[in-house]
């Protein structure tokens, strides 16, 4: 990363050790929100596997641990699928025991 101001090669610096002016925004954001087209493109969930996700979670869950880091917005999809399946089984399941009693 270069400075804004001298020029200077700053490295991961947040201060220019040559002008000791920090860098500006543009800089400093830069690689923190670089997110490739691609996998923007790729990152669209599937609602087949929201569905296998809920009746299936720990499809969800592990898809969510294994992928989260690469496909943001896939993972959270099927990890809060995966959730919704689990609270729906727990629910379903504290109701027939109650309906038992």
């Amino acid at each position: 990363m270069y400075c804004n101001h001298c020029g200077n090669d700053m490295g991961d610096a947040v201060f220019c050790p040559r002008c000791n002016r920090q860098a500006g925004y543009d800089v400093l954001l830069s690689d923190a929100t670089h997110y490739d087209l691609a996998k923007k493109v790729n990152d669209v969930p599937n609602i087949f596997l929201i569905i296998l996700a809920f009746f299936i979670p720990l499809f969800g869950i592990i898809y969510y641990v294994m992928r989260i880091k690469f496909f943001k917005v896939k993972a959270r999809a099927y990890g809060i699928s995966a959730l919704a399946g689990v609270g729906t089984s727990m629910a379903i399941g504290i109701l027939t025991l109650l309906m038992m009693l």
